[in-house]
Formats: C-alpha cells, sequence, structure tokens
C-alpha cells in the first residue's frame, strides 16, 4: 500500500505542478504541438519518438522499448528466449493475438503457429534499431488488417544510424551484451549494419544458458528525386533452457523455492531470418505509390511441461512444439490528394497478400528426447486483403476519416481445406472544438483469424469479426508542455480465443465484450523534467454466460519522471502497476497485482556514454507471467487447479559503456 501510495504521489505531483503554473501564468498562449506527436484520428493513437525510447531504463530487448506503449502490458512467462505475452485493452492477447505487430511493414505475427495463434517473438527486434514505434489500438484504420483487434503496433526502423558506436554491456546472473552498429560509406546512399550478441544464466536457480545473436542491415537508394528503395535483411536466432511455470502450491509446500522448476528441461530454440525490399515514388505533388515484398524462414523448436503428472504419471507430460516454415507476401498502395474547399482529400487504396506454408509439430517427450507423436500438420494459408482509405475535411474544424476493407483467407491443413471472408467498415470524426482541444468519435469492425487446423474442419470458422467504438478528448495547454488525453471505448468480439492447457496454445471459445476508460498525461515540469501518466482500466466479459474472460487484465497504471541536461546527465524513474485479476470465468482463482520500480542514470561526453539501470529499485517479489492450470505434482493423488507463475525478476543491475564514433 505504501509504495502504490509513492507511486501517485510522484507523478500527481508533475500534473499538479502543472495545474499550479496554469494559474500562476497570466496571458499565456496555448498551442497545439504535444510533447510526443500523436497520431490524428483517434485519442487512443499515439507515435512515440526515438528520444523517449531512449530514456527507458534498460534496453536489451523488444520488451523494454515496448513498455513506452501507452496501455501495453508485457509479461514473460516461462523464462529464456520464448516469446514474451501480451496483454491491451482487457486482451490477454498470449503472444500476440489480437495485436497485429509489424516493422517497416513486415508483419511478425505468425498464423497457424505450433504454440499460439499469432505467436510473435520480438527477441528479433534490437532497440538501436528502432526510430520511432506507431500505436494504433482498436479496429478503426482500413489499413489494420488481421489480428488488428486490440490494436495494432509498427516498429520503425532507422533508415541510417543517428552515429555509429560500439557497446559492451554487462549485469546480475552473468549478463553480457557486445553490439556494435556501423553506417557503411559507399554502399547504397543510406546503410548501416547492427550486430548484437547476448548471453545471460537469468536469475532463477536453473541457469538459462540463454544465448541470442542478431545481425541487422538495412539500405536504401534515391533512384530518383522524387522516387527511393529500401532493402531490409534480419537474422535472428537464440537457444535457452527455462523454469517453466510454477504451481503456488509447489512453493507454498516448500517443494521447490519461487525461482525454481517442477522441469528444468523445458526452454528450446529458435530462429528468423527476414528480407524486405520496398520501392517509394511521389508521382507528382498529389500522387504517391509505395511497394513492398517480404521473404520469411522461421523454425522453432520449443520444450513445455504444464501438467507434469496429470497424463503420464511414469514419464511426465512434457511436451515438444515444432514449427518450421515459410512465409512470403507483400503489399502495394496509392494515394491521391485533391484540393477541396476545407483541405485536402486524401484517397488511399491497398492491397495485401501473404502466404505462409508452414510444418507443426507435437510431440510428447522426456528429457527432451521424444516419446510419442500427437500430431504433424501440414499447414497452407493463404490471405489476401483490399481496402479503401479515405481522410477529407467537411469543415475547417470537422474531418472525417474511414473507408472500407475487404479480407479473405483460405486455410489447408492435414489435406482438409476452407476459406472465409470478412467485410470491415470503419468510420473515425475529429473535431477541433478549439485551437487546443480535439473531440474524437471512432467505429470500426476487425477481425483475428483462427488457426488454420481448426477452421479446415469447420468452415466459416476463419476469420472473427470484432467491432468497436471509441470516444475522446485530446488537449493540449502550457506552451505545448502539457498534454492530456481521456478516452472511453468498447468492443464486442464473436469469438475469444482462449489458453488450451493440452498444448499449451489457444483455442476459439464464447462471444466476448469488453469496455474501457484510458487516461494519458505527459508534462514538461521545467527544460530538463519530463514527467508522464498512463491510466488504463477496463472489463471483459463473455457474452453469453456473463463470466468474467479468464486471465483479463483489469487494471494497468504506469508512468515515471525523466532528466536530463545539456551537460550530458540523464536519469528516469520509472513504474509499472498492475491490479489483481480473475484467472477464471467464476471468479473464484485471483491473480496477484504487483507494482515494480525501474531506475536508470547515464552520462555522455563526448565519443563515451556510461549507463547504469537498476530494474525492480525495491527488490519487489512479484510474479510475472501468471496462468491456471490443471496439473499433478509426482505424489499427488488427485490434479489440483491451481494458480502457475513465472517469478519476476528480483534488483537486477545493467551496466553499459558506449562509444560512438
Amino acid at each position: 500500500m505504501r509504495r502504490r501510495l509513492v507511486v501517485w504521489v510522484i507523478l500527481l505531483s508533475g500534473s499538479a505542478v502543472a495545474w499550479a503554473d496554469d494559474i500562476l501564468i497570466e496571458g499565456q498562449d496555448i498551442t497545439i504541438t504535444a510533447t510526443a506527436p500523436r497520431a490524428p484520428n483517434a485519442a487512443s493513437n499515439a507515435e512515440i519518438p526515438a528520444s523517449v525510447i531512449a530514456a527507458i531504463p534498460t534496453q536489451i530487448d523488444s520488451a523494454d522499448i515496448l513498455r513506452t506503449v501507452p496501455g501495453l502490458q508485457i509479461a514473460q512467462h516461462e523464462g529464456g528466449g520464448k516469446a514474451n505475452e501480451y496483454m491491451l485493452r482487457g486482451f490477454y492477447a498470449d503472444h500476440g493475438t489480437d495485436i497485429a505487430f509489424s516493422a517497416d511493414g513486415l508483419p511478425l505475427n505468425l498464423v497457424s503457429h505450433a504454440h499460439g495463434q499469432g505467436y510473435t517473438d520480438l527477441h528479433m527486434i534490437i532497440p538501436e534499431t528502432v526510430e520511432s514505434v506507431h500505436v494504433k489500438k482498436g479496429p478503426y484504420d482500413p489499413q489494420q488488417g488481421d489480428l488488428a483487434t486490440a490494436g495494432s503496433i509498427a516498429l520503425k526502423f532507422f533508415d541510417k544510424l543517428p552515429e555509429n558506436f560500439i557497446d559492451l554491456t554487462g549485469g546480475s546472473y552473468d549478463t553480457g551484451r557486445a553490439e556494435v552498429g556501423v553506417n557503411l560509406p559507399g554502399v547504397l546512399s543510406r546503410s548501416y549494419l547492427v550486430v548484437d550478441d547476448y548471453r545471460t544464466d537469468g536469475y532463477v536457480q536453473n541457469n538459462e544458458d540463454y544465448k541470442r545473436l542478431n545481425l541487422f542491415w538495412k539500405g536504401s537508394e534515391d533512384l530518383t528525386p522524387s522516387s527511393k528503395i529500401t532493402f531490409l535483411t534480419t537474422s535472428f536466432s537464440s537457444s535457452w533452457y527455462a523454469s517453466g511455470l510454477i504451481p503456488v502450491r509447489a512453493v507454498d509446500e516448500g517443494l521447490i523455492s519461487p525461482f525454481g522448476s517442477m522441469d528444468p528441461t523445458q526452454g528450446g530454440s529458435t530462429e528468423r531470418h527476414n528480407l524486405s525490399a520496398t520501392y517509394d515514388k511521389d508521382i507528382d505533388n498529389r500522387q504517391r505509390v509505395e511497394v513492398q515484398a517480404y521473404y520469411t524462414r522461421y523454425i522453432l523448436q520449443l520444450y513445455s511441461d504444464f501438467t507434469f503428472f496429470l497424463n503420464n504419471p511414469v514419464q511426465g507430460d512434457g511436451i515438444e512444439q515444432d514449427d518450421n516454415r515459410q512465409m512470403f507476401g507483400g503489399h502495394a498502395q496509392y494515394s491521391y490528394t485533391v484540393p477541396v474547399a476545407a483541405g485536402d482529400w486524401v484517397s488511399t487504396v491497398g492491397a495485401e497478400s501473404r502466404n505462409d506454408s508452414d510444418l507443426a509439430d507435437l510431440w510428447n517427450q522426456e528429457d527432451r528426447i521424444r516419446i510419442s507423436s500427437v500430431s504433424i500438420s501440414d499447414i497452407w494459408e493463404q490471405s489476401v486483403g483490399v481496402y479503401d482509405k479515405e481522410e477529407f475535411p467537411i469543415t475547417s474544424r470537422l474531418r472525417f476519416m474511414g473507408g472500407l476493407r475487404y479480407d479473405r483467407a483460405r486455410f489447408e491443413a492435414d489435406g482438409n481445406q476452407a476459406s472465409d471472408g470478412i467485410l470491415s467498415p470503419k468510420a473515425s470524426f475529429i473535431f477541433a472544438a478549439s485551437p487546443n482541444v480535439d473531440l474524437f468519435a471512432n467505429y470500426g469492425r476487425g477481425f483475428h483469424s483462427n488457426d488454420a487446423r481448426t477452421v479446415s474442419t469447420d468452415p466459416g470458422s476463419g476469420l472473427i469479426r470484432a467491432e468497436g467504438v471509441e470516444t475522446g478528448v485530446r488537449a493540449r495547454a502550457l506552451d505545448d508542455r502539457l498534454t492530456s488525453s481521456l478516452v472511453f471505448w468498447g468492443m464486442d468480439l464473436d469469438s475469444e480465443l482462449v489458453l488450451d492447457q493440452d498444448t499449451g496454445g489457444t483455442e476459439p471459445s464464447g462471444p466476448s465484450r469488453r469496455a474501457g476508460i484510458e487516461n494519458e498525461w505527459t508534462y514538461e515540469i521545467t527544460s530538463w523534467l519530463r514527467s508522464d501518466l498512463d491510466l488504463d482500466f477496463s472489463q471483459a466479459k463473455y457474452r453469453d454466460t456473463g463470466g468474467d474472460v479468464p486471465l483479463a487484465v483489469n487494471q494497468y497504471i504506469a508512468g515515471g519522471l525523466t532528466a536530463h541536461n545539456d551537460s550530458g546527465w540523464t536519469s528516469s524513474l520509472r513504474f509499472r502497476d498492475v491490479g489483481s485479476r480473475w484467472g477464471n470465468d467464476a471468479r473464484t482463482i485471483p491473480l496477484q497485482a504487483y507494482c515494480v520500480f525501474d531506475g536508470l542514470v547515464g552520462y555522455r561526453r563526448g565519443h563515451w556514454g556510461y549507463q547504469l539501470a537498476v530494474d525492480n529499485l525495491a527488490n519487489t517479489s512479484w510474479r510475472d507471467g501468471q496462468e491456471v492450470y490443471t496439473s499433478q505434482l509426482r505424489g499427488e493423488s488427485t490434479p489440483m487447479t491451481d494458480v502457475d507463475f513465472t517469478p519476476g525478476n528480483p534488483r537486477t543491475f545493467i551496466g553499459s559503456i558506449k562509444y560512438y564514433f
């Protein structure tokens, strides 16, 4: 209780100072520009620039930078290199379902994945390559397609590194990282290479032996003054051991510590390699065209144990999930601008295509040795989407954005075939109530696809409709120093994807309804001190039964203080507070709340930069990933339903030295 009180004192004090300044300063000019630029079509949209990303306490993988996304909670529920879990707007999106992730136009979610629909491993992202993060919540933009129900998150890479650098990082639990980023002269107009090698033993009792190697190259060439071609190639591989989820009862009974494991052979290995080419051309000052093609090669071998000795009391319930896929596709987009009385009318039409060829296996295993085959699925999935997006001013103060999108998908698994299509209308109205206040009203339909193994035997279940509405206000004041937004939203989903205990993946369930309130604040207290606060409250229920959607986060509060000065010093104090939630629809199994503080201090002088980050400053005991399983431990006479969890990290120190050249 005391820690949460400190949180509110620190962050609300920033807002209090802001309003005090408003009272004391007479005749102050009010402007529209926000401290962090905001996307113009919804109060909940955001663009997070590199300057904000650079101030976060730790930058080792994508989870660190994505914590800047308002309302997005990230958890690691088994440790090591497995994809993180993502939660947004009352969606327990598992490893990516219901949130569409992309990077420079390359889709990152993997459909019909061996471990779960929309599985998204973002460990392939090198934080130092990310120039900005673009967030669109809800399904209101015609350019948003599959899985963009809770929203979409698009990362944009730098075209050119701001500086060449060499980074050496080390910290607690034998953590080490070596990284080099270099702009390459003489190779295209702009080109750079980044190599990132990361290793750690992890903070759990069993050595994770986590090893990760990332290679990144991006180059672009100006073909003419009005056209450009861009190439991107990334390569990522990792291997690890994981302690996995552990039952609360095993800790309470003293069988293991909170950092122990019921099966230390869990973990796996994975790799992903991407190629992308994009062509952009301004035909004239009114017309623009963009074409992209991409190819992905992906491999995963994942060892898990969710139920221990429930199904096999002798050899245990360990499983192996393999995903071996090739993915290729692309998109083309044409936009045309026409001047009208109140401004410019921009019409955008586009088409997308994606093809996944995947071999997904499920095996029973013990100590990573296969016992028997459960399923071997040969999957072929194709999708095509077309859209028309219209943006035009109705009056000098009222704008419209909307249009239509149509998607069709073909599913094939184990010789069974099915197809499905869906039409998604979208509409947004933006009203400038005053020079410093904008009002928003948004409506849209979106969808998520289901696993091809399910759809191929149940035609018509392929594309599941989501329907969302949102109203909001965004205000700016105090010479651009204070920004705030308030959003009320709701969404219906025709079928929920829930956790499948047997496979660790997801399976369809009943229709759901969600509603929530979001409130964001940013305030530059002085020229060197900035505060921000993000408040998110939501509720998720099944429409047919009235029960709660299990695992859905109902309260998420985050924020912090960031300081910097011209002498080269930077510092940051941040927190995230996740409220209690329910592990089952009957609300009888509570999941633990937590509040964690992180800190950073850094100094840059000339070519040298130094940084010390401390994660979990207060050394709080907390649970990161939390789920509910029915399992049976060795020696138990009957199965038990229990909360399984991955412990959050204790106080962790990460230091780095960077040389810029």
